[in-house]
C-alpha cells in the first residue's frame, strides 16, 4: 500500500511502477475531481442564511450528506422548513459557490494519454448538462476520453460491481485502474475485479490497507 505520508521517495517510485500496469485511467467525479462534499457544506450554509435559518455544523452535515437522500437531509439539517423551497434556494447558490475543482485535470489527463493509454469517467451522475459542466470546470477535455460512463450506460449503478459492465464490453483486454474517494467505491471494485486507488478529497477518510492519494493532483508529479 502506499500513501501521502512518510517515505515519500520510495512511496512515489512504488506508485509509479504500479501506474505502468494500467492502460484505462477511470475517475469518478464529485469529490475525486470536484470538491463536491466542501462546496455543498458552504451552499447548505448558503440556503441557511438566505432563510434566516440556523447554520448547520460540520459534523450534522458530515454524518448525513450521502447517506440518505438530499430531500431527507434537508428535512434533518432544517426541520420544519419546507423542503421544496429549500432545494430550490439550494439550486441558486451555484451562482454564489460556483464548482470547486480539486485541480486542473487537463495536466493529469495529457500524461496519462502520453505514456499509459486513455482516460475515462465512471460516475453515477447522468448525462446532462449539469455533468458536463462538471467535467469542463474540473479540465477535462471530454473529446479525448475513452468514455464517459453515467447511470444510464451501466447495467446496475454503483456501487454494484456491474457498473464496470459497460465498460468492460468496450474494452475487454483493458487493465483499468479507478479512483475515487469513497469506501462503497472501493468494495464495489473488490468485488470488481477492479484496481482502486483512494484520493482524499471527499468526507471519508483513508482506508485501512488501500492504496491512496491526497488528490488527483498528485498524478501530475507521479505520472
Amino acid at each position: 500500500m502506499f500513501s501521502s505520508g512518510t517515505e515519500s521517495g520510495c512511496r512515489d517510485s512504488v506508485t509509479q511502477m504500479l501506474l505502468r500496469s494500467f492502460d484505462l485511467f477511470l475517475f469518478d467525479v464529485d469529490d475525486t475531481l470536484l470538491r463536491t462534499f466542501q462546496n455543498g457544506f458552504r451552499k447548505i450554509n448558503g440556503v441557511a442564511a438566505d432563510c434566516g435559518l440556523q447554520p448547520v455544523s460540520f459534523e450534522t452535515y458530515r454524518r448525513w450528506y450521502g447517506c440518505v437522500s438530499f430531500e431527507e437531509c434537508l428535512r434533518i439539517w432544517f426541520p420544519g422548513a419546507d423542503a421544496g423551497m429549500l432545494a430550490a434556494c439550494y439550486d441558486l447558490q451555484k451562482r454564489k459557490y460556483p464548482y470547486l475543482p480539486v485541480c486542473d485535470f487537463g495536466g493529469v489527463q495529457k500524461k496519462i494519454e502520453g505514456r499509459y493509454g486513455r482516460c475515462g469517467i465512471l460516475t453515477n451522475g447522468r448525462h446532462n448538462p449539469k455533468l458536463y459542466e462538471k467535467l469542463r470546470i474540473a479540465g477535462v477535455d471530454t473529446g479525448r476520453l475513452a468514455g464517459i460512463w453515467g447511470r444510464e450506460d451501466l447495467p446496475a449503478p454503483k456501487p454494484d460491481p456491474r457498473a464496470f459492465g459497460a465498460v468492460r464490453e468496450r474494452y475487454p483486454k483493458a487493465k483499468l485502474v479507478y479512483f475515487a474517494d469513497a469506501g462503497i467505491d472501493e468494495q464495489m471494485c473488490r468485488k470488481a475485479g477492479v484496481f482502486f486507488i483512494q484520493v482524499l478529497t471527499g468526507k471519508e477518510p483513508r482506508i485501512p490497507d488501500v492504496c491512496c492519494l491526497k488528490s488527483v493532483e498528485e498524478l501530475e508529479i507521479l505520472l
